[in-house]
């Protein structure tokens, strides 16, 4: 029997077009595979980026009011210092005036009178503390996560297939993946993949 040259050729040519059609479609998988780290890296990564930032704007706007209250707090705190000042001073003073005239006892009667009945008018700056209320930061206020779909590893939503689960690739168990050409781009790393 006889073979046509012709045909043989053709045939050859046509298979050696197909392998290198395959190659170039592992070569697009593979390529998209990458695609799939590289873009949910890089989402979340600046989505990571956006929320993080928005909470530093929220510490930043916190401390800030934490410094103006601060300030106020301070300001208070002064006032006070002078106000508890002057009242010191009008005691001295009339401590001096007692002894300086402790002999007239008339006259210190007076004065000492007299200072008892304003004493409880005497300027204080307890009153001027401010009182405050609290209410916890509810984060859903600020923050809202917008519904996703989401895995759940333990109930995949990908198909099971001659027994294999999670995976995308039918195996057949029969298949003899070692028959593939050692030149292919699948001859090592996708074997292992398709054997997995």
């Amino acid at each position: 029997m006889f073979y046509n040259i012709g045909e043989t050729l053709h045939c050859l040519m046509k298979m050696g077009d197909s392998m290198e059609s395959i190659r170039e479609q592992l070569t697009t998988f593979e390529n998209d595979l990458q695609n799939d780290l590289d873009q949910f890296n890089s989402k979340l990564n600046l989505t990571r980026k956006h929320l993080f930032d928005y909470i530093d704007q929220q510490i930043e706007y916190l401390n800030n009011i934490k410094n103006e209250f601060n300030s106020e707090f301070n300001y208070l705190e002064e006032e006070n210092t002078k106000t508890c000042f002057d009242n010191q001073q009008e005691f001295n003073k009339l401590c001096l005036t007692i002894n300086k005239n402790d002999h007239d006892q008339s006259f210190v009667s007076k004065v000492f009178k007299q200072f008892k009945q304003n004493f409880s008018l005497r300027p204080t700056m307890l009153k001027s503390i401010p009182e405050y209320h609290f209410k916890d930061i509810q984060i859903d206020d600020f923050i809202i996560k917008q519904n996703s779909p989401t895995i759940d590893n333990n109930n995949s939503s990908s198909p099971i297939i001659n027994g294999h689960k999670n995976s995308f690739i039918p195996i057949d168990d029969d298949t003899q993946i070692s028959s593939l050409p050692t030149t292919s781009i699948g001859s090592s790393y996708h074997k292992q993949l398709a054997s997995q």
